[in-house]
């Protein structure tokens, strides 16, 4: 196959993909609609008539300064790993590419392809890609892991509910405290890297027969050259705290204003707690973009909290409207732009 030929080829798969995560949205999407017609229609019409929808503008605001932080921040970090891209073709690959994953929950790899496909195009090699992504991922994983277990305190204390449920809820959250330490000395400790690396490696080469051992040692390198940097300029690593503070917020802000347009307004500890269980329970569901699974977590842990259930479901659902959909549509024009771009740079 020549070098058009592939080019070609490959061109296509992004389109194919793209229109298969499309339709696999529409139609869970259709779903979660189904639900919410089995419920009470005129409860359901009653909070839709009453609703104040000025809140939405604000709602699509907050949406656009959450992408752009974390859009930033995967450019910031490529930066430091030496990739020699423009600030704003990085930018907005990570906004494309967040974007993906929040439809597509596949523990990043459709993103990550993405980014692969568009950067490669400018002679990033693949090892850059993973270690700026998984420095990325970790990041913006950061807060997250950390407020789940302040998100389960909050429900335990100010929520009603039976002994096998907190129990329940208090051994997820000594897991996901162990998780998140775990995660944080394989990022930051090459001795507690290099072991996870090598049974990777090892894994691979007894299902594929396949040694990629170099490309790790490659990937070990790039990852703790970009950690290093980290540390000798404590100014950057702050700066991506702040970028990913923004995210975090700004997307909590937008379900706030979810809830304030569908009803009376939530209290600020209750919008956290839903929004961090919500999107966690989506991400490990491992349904694409969480659809359904999130919904009924928030509206789960709003309802234990005294909201309304119509309120709740309405809100979820233009939550995944607003911060998801809108989003993901947006995107399109800039992979257009990325592709025209990545095409001129490789002629």
């Amino acid at each position: 196959m020549g070098r058009e030929e592939e080019r070609a080829h490959l061109n296509g798969r992004p389109r194919l993909a793209t229109g298969r995560i499309l339709v696999g949205a529409i139609l869970l999407l259709g779903l979660m609609i189904g639900v919410l017609v089995t419920m009470d229609v005129q409860r359901l019409k009653d909070v839709l008539t009453q609703a104040d929808w000025r809140a939405i503008p604000a709602a699509l605001l907050f949406t656009a300064i959450s992408y752009i932080a974390t859009g930033y921040l995967f450019a910031r970090i490529s930066r430091l790993l030496g990739i020699a891209m423009p600030v704003r073709d990085l930018t907005e690959i990570g906004f494309t590419t967040a974007a993906l994953n929040h439809v597509l929950t596949s523990g990043g790899v459709a993103g990550y392809s993405v980014r692969y496909f568009i950067m490669r195009e400018n002679g990033v090699t693949l090892k850059d890609v993973l270690a700026a992504s998984a420095l990325h991922y970790y990041l913006t994983s950061l807060l997250m892991l950390a407020a789940l277990p302040v998100a389960f305190v909050y429900l335990l204390l100010n929520a009603s509910m039976a002994p096998g449920v907190v129990i329940g809820l208090g051994v997820v959250t000594v897991v996901v405290t162990l998780i998140f330490l775990i995660a944080s000395g394989i990022i930051f400790i090459h001795a507690m890297r290099a072991p996870v690396l090598n049974a990777l490696g090892r894994i691979v080469r007894a299902l594929t027969k396949k040694d990629i051992s170099m490309q790790l040692a490659e990937f070990d390198a790039a990852l703790g050259r970009a950690v290093t940097v980290l540390r000798r300029k404590p100014l950057e690593f702050a700066l991506a705290i702040l970028l990913v503070a923004t995210d975090e917020v700004s997307s909590a802000t937008v379900l706030w204003f979810c809830f304030t347009a569908l009803g009376p307004s939530v209290r600020v500890g209750a919008v956290m707690s839903g929004y961090v269980i919500g999107i966690m329970s989506g991400v490990v569901s491992l349904v694409p973009g969480g659809l359904g699974v999130q919904e009924g977590s928030i509206t789960g842990v709003f309802s234990l909290l005294g909201t309304a259930v119509e309120q709740a479901i309405l809100a979820a659902v233009l939550f995944r409207l607003v911060f998801f959909v809108v989003p993901y549509v947006a995107s399109f024009a800039f992979f257009g732009r990325l592709m025209r771009s990545a095409r001129q740079g490789a002629s």
